[in-house]
């Protein structure tokens, strides 16, 4: 989904869950390029082979890279999460789907390191 691509391919499907299954994520394939160095660091925690070594979710939100954009994240959750409004208990809509693509410009591309705060 980041990349437009998987870390893990083969044109063979079996070869595919084999690689899933043994091998270390390949970023080096078109479409990780432009995917942040922290970005693929969680990634790779998060597809870590050995359930006992992999990151839990408490863990994963505590990652470099959202912390590198917690203020990003915030602002996102602000304009954009459906929130309900205590008094009259009414739904509060976010901003439209059409209007949050304008947020994603190349500066503030969190998934490529740029901007974000």
């Amino acid at each position: 989904m980041l990349a437009r691509a998987l870390p893990f391919h083969s044109s063979d499907k079996k070869k595919t869950f084999k690689l899933i299954k043994e091998a270390d994520p390949d970023f080096t394939v078109e479409g990780f390029g432009n995917i942040s160095d922290e970005c693929k660091d969680l990634i790779s925690l998060m597809l870590t082979k050995d359930p006992k070594k992999r990151i839990i979710i408490n863990e994963a939100l505590k990652h470099k890279w959202f912390k590198k954009y917690q203020g990003f994240i915030t602002q996102i959750k602000k304009r954009y999460h459906p929130v309900i409004d205590e008094q009259t208990g009414l739904l509060i809509k976010p901003l439209s789907i059409r209007r949050a693509s304008n947020i994603f410009d190349s500066k503030s591309n969190v998934l490529s390191g740029g901007g974000g705060s």
